[in-house]
Parts: C-alpha cells; structure tokens; sequence
C-alpha cells in the first residue's frame, strides 16, 4: 500500500487548516443568516395577513356600528314608550272614576235618607285636579300595598231615623274600595215639622277604588 508524505511546509499546512475552517465557518454564518431572513420573510408575510385581518374585522365592526346607530331611533322609542307606560300605570293607580262613585252612591243610598253633599278628595299623589287634604282626625289608617289609602269622600245629609244611618254606613263598607265608614255628627231636628237627623259622615278610599284597581 502506498504510503503519503506530506512535504508541504508546516506553515503552509496550517495556513491550509485555517482557510478550511474560516470557509466552514463563513457556510455555517451564511446558513444561519439565511435561516434567520427566512423566519423574518415568514413573519413579515404572516403578519401582513393579521393586519389585513384586523383591517378587514374593523370594516365589519365599523359596518355593524352603523347599522345599530341606524336602529338606535327604535330603542329609544320604546324606552320613551315605557316610561309613558310607567307613567300611566303610576298615575292610574291613584286615579278614581267618580262618575263611577256617583253611581256606587246612587245604589247603596238607603230610601229613608238623602245625600245634600259629598266631597271626593285624594290624598295620595294623582293625576287628578283635586287638591290633596289629609283625612279626617282619628281616621284609622290602612296598610300599605293594595289597601293603601289614596282618598275619601265626604257625606252630609238627613235621614229619617238612625237605624237608616247605620245601614248607610254599612253599604258604604260593601263597595269595592271603600273602607272606614265612618259617622262625624248627627243632630236631630225637623224638616216642616218631621222630625230628621242631620247627619255628617266619611269613607276611604284605597287602591282597589282606583282606576287599576290595586294593580300596577
């Protein structure tokens, strides 16, 4: 087997080692840079396609966004229409129909007496014209809830005798709403020489007497 000499200068042989490494090492560096322009070509392509994304989302946003103000007229709206709704049912809720009374009035009015007057007030905050007054001193007061107090309705008149005063007071309790009858005063007297009681008396109103009937 032949042998190999190397006859080469020991200088010129490291010289030749070194060149073989400085070139390796330029390949590895020429390697690695290329690798790390590539992963920045990748990234710059990946990331054009996320802001082309975001752009494209903020579009549709953008979209929808006009679109809900284009629909906003309609919620307030119904905002606008539930607040008058509330408002109604607010002012319903202490709202009498005194024609309605007068007609209560006019069924329950015994035939041995007769109504010369009757006052109906609320108390309570309403939508009526009346003018609010407290109730008279020593009324007993209602819960609250549908048998809270909203009013009452005050009575003069005559009547022939007292046990027809004591059926009226009765009555005034069998209506709907109506509570704490009550009798203020009552005198004996004559009328063209038959004798009468002249008498004053009161009943509340709660809820259930309204409009909403105790009902919101």
């Amino acid at each position: 087997m032949p042998t190999q000499v190397n006859l080469l200068p020991r200088e010129v042989k490291q010289r030749q080692t070194t060149r073989k490494r400085t070139g390796m090492i330029v390949v590895l560096g020429a390697v690695v840079v290329g690798a790390i322009v590539a992963f920045w070509f990748l990234q710059g392509v990946r990331l054009h396609k996320l802001d082309d994304q975001v752009q494209a989302q903020e579009a549709t946003n953008a979209q929808l966004q006009t679109q809900v103000n284009s629909l906003q007229h309609y919620a307030d709206e119904k905002n606008a229409a539930e607040q008058q709704k509330a408002l109604l049912q607010s002012a319903v809720q202490t709202t009498v129909a005194w024609s309605n009374v007068l007609n209560d009035v006019s069924q329950i009015e015994p035939a041995n007496m007769w109504l010369t007057t009757m006052t109906g007030t609320i108390t309570a905050t309403a939508s009526s014209s009346t003018t609010a007054t407290p109730p008279p001193p020593g009324t007993p007061v209602a819960p609250t809830g549908p048998t809270a107090l909203i009013g009452n309705i005050q009575f003069a008149g005559s009547s022939l005798d007292t046990d027809t005063i004591a059926t009226w007071l009765t009555k005034l309790e069998s209506v709907k709403g109506w509570v704490n009858p009550w009798t203020t005063s009552a005198q004996n007297g004559d009328i063209n020489g038959t004798p009468v009681w002249t008498f004053n008396s009161s009943v509340d109103l709660d809820q259930r007497a309204a409009h909403a009937g105790g009902k919101s």
